[in-house]
């Protein structure tokens, strides 16, 4: 059975935007457009028994821009998944990371799990 994250991650793969890592997978600086999946929180829906888990895509770039536009290459990729994944409209700005040496910029999507 396929999971939700592995429907992301083949999703954007899928898509060609740019190459798609696991949180960890990738090491070092970039050289260009770059996307990461990671797995984030899971919480209780309300009292239900629903479970919501939510994914961080983190989208790099050389520059800003080039990380925005790949944010937007990546929303519209996610389309694919809207009865399943759908996006909590929270992004953050780009910002410089010292550490790929690129500009980042990240939005979260979730899904909901019925407990049995």
């Amino acid at each position: 059975m396929q999971t939700v994250y592995n429907l992301i991650m083949q999703t954007l793969k899928d898509a060609k935007i740019a190459p798609v890592y696991a949180l960890g997978a990738y090491e070092g600086s970039i050289d260009g457009k770059l996307i990461i999946v990671k797995p984030g929180n899971a919480t209780q829906y309300m009292f239900y028994s629903t479970t919501v888990q939510y994914y961080d895509i983190l989208c790099y770039g050389r520059t800003a821009s080039e990380a925005i536009s790949l944010l937007d290459s990546v929303k519209e990729a996610m389309k694919a998944l809207r009865f399943t994944v759908m996006p909590t409209y929270t992004q953050q700005s780009p910002f410089w990371n010292n550490t790929t040496h690129g500009w980042r910029l990240d939005c979260t999507y979730r899904n909901y799990i019925k407990n049995d």
